[in-house]
């Protein structure tokens, strides 16, 4: 992993990363899987990455795994900026993280769970040694009755829900309003509006929200102010006209309320770790 030449000839099965199809890459596919399958990476024993670095190698080689080009170089989408901006702060205040009940819950279903995957659900632990469970619908957009009805099955373990560019809609965030575990619930790029966004009013426990790019106004986001507990709130691209932001902040007063549009800033001079005779 330390010499550019040897990470991408690959290993004894073969190549790990196919530049620019991130997806079809096998370092990506294994950092998915699940912590306790033995095909995952890192080992369970050791530091986990986290999604924003997983995000950022996915970016990275989908941008063809170059190693001669800065990163201001590289094409840069939304929601990777931040991650880079991120990576330039020299100090890091750690604050109390809620997104994870301190009260544990007893294990889901094993079978709900194995239907979940056998229809492309990404099911994972949010922690190790934890029963509460993240469901990423990346590899599965479309969701039916089926996914839905799965879901409620396991309500009190699913705590974080990812439908982002999925077909996810007014009338199937009822569903979804029924998962009053969920403490993060992304929902950017899809179709939702004010209507359904009424009804999430009901998940109480809801630390994290993400509407980017959705057709939500000021007028739907005044309908959550009791969401006490809400702490990020990403509103990029959203119907949130311009007038509206101070309302916004008064509704929601102890909510970062994150409206995107960032500038990575560009130094003069970038730092750069150089290794001798290594070549790509």
């Amino acid at each position: 992993m330390d010499d550019s030449l040897l990470l991408m000839k690959g290993g004894k099965d073969g190549k790990v990363i196919e530049p620019g199809n991130a997806t079809a890459s096998e370092m990506i596919k294994r950092l998915l899987l699940p912590v306790d399958n033995d095909d995952h990476m890192p080992p369970k024993e050791k530091p986990q990455l986290t999604e924003q670095q997983i995000a950022l190698l996915h970016w990275w080689i989908d941008n063809n795994s170059v190693f001669t080009k800065k990163v201001k170089e590289l094409n840069q989408p939304e929601r990777i900026k931040p991650m880079l901006l991120a990576l330039q702060k020299v100090e890091v205040i750690k604050k109390p993280s809620f997104d994870v009940p301190a009260v544990p819950v007893e294990k889901a279903d094993d079978k709900i769970i194995a239907q979940l995957k056998q229809r492309g659900v990404i099911v994972l632990p949010v922690a190790q040694n934890s029963n509460y469970l993240l469901l990423n619908f990346v590899t599965h957009p479309v969701i039916d009755k089926v996914d839905l009805e799965l879901m409620q099955q396991i309500k009190k373990q699913v705590i974080w829900l990812k439908l982002d560019n999925t077909n996810i809609a007014d009338s199937t965030l009822a569903a979804v309003a029924q998962l009053t575990s969920l403490t993060k619930l992304y929902l950017s790029h899809t179709g939702i509006s004010d209507k359904g966004v009424s009804r999430l009013q009901a998940l109480s426990n809801l630390v994290y929200l993400n509407l980017v790019e959705t057709n939500i106004t000021a007028q739907g986001l005044i309908l959550l102010k009791n969401l006490n507990k809400l702490q990020s709130l990403y509103l990029y691209k959203t119907r949130v006209e311009k007038n509206d932001w101070n309302i916004l902040k008064a509704t929601f007063p102890k909510t970062l309320i994150d409206s995107g549009g960032y500038q990575v800033p560009v130094f003069t001079v970038d730092t750069t770790l150089v290794k001798s005779n290594v070549k790509y």
